[in-house]
């Protein structure tokens, strides 16, 4: 019985541990686009001020 406990913690600690590397997965995929979009915006607005 204790054992079954036991095994069943260690699948849900691992499975938080698979389930958490998704999401720091996720969160660097999103920084990368936001990284993207500010580079496109920053020569957005440097083309602009050239034709001023």
């Amino acid at each position: 019985m204790l054992n079954n406990a036991i095994v069943t913690l260690i699948i849900y600690k691992r499975d938080l541990a698979l389930g958490l590397k998704v999401i720091v997965s996720m969160i660097a995929d999103v920084q990368n686009e936001l990284d993207q979009i500010e580079k496109r915006a920053n020569r957005l607005v440097n083309n602009y001020l050239l034709t001023l």
